[in-house]
């Protein structure tokens, strides 16, 4: 999955586990995981490249 930011960061991430708030994911070259909220704007797991520039470049899905 790639973690785009509105800052314009894509950020390669695993997935560790899903919970009714967010999403726990762990960046490919980092050992730290994070939380990314569902109500978070200024971020957004995509499954894809083109949603994720979507997203960067400010287009509402």
């Amino acid at each position: 999955m790639i973690l785009a930011k509105k800052n314009g960061w894509l950020i390669l991430v695993r997935v560790l586990r899903k919970t009714r708030h967010g999403t726990h994911v762990q960046p490919v070259d980092s050992r730290h995981a994070q939380f990314v909220s569902k109500r978070d704007t200024g971020s957004m797991l995509c499954s894809d490249m083109s949603t994720a520039m979507a997203f960067v470049n400010g287009a509402q899905q």
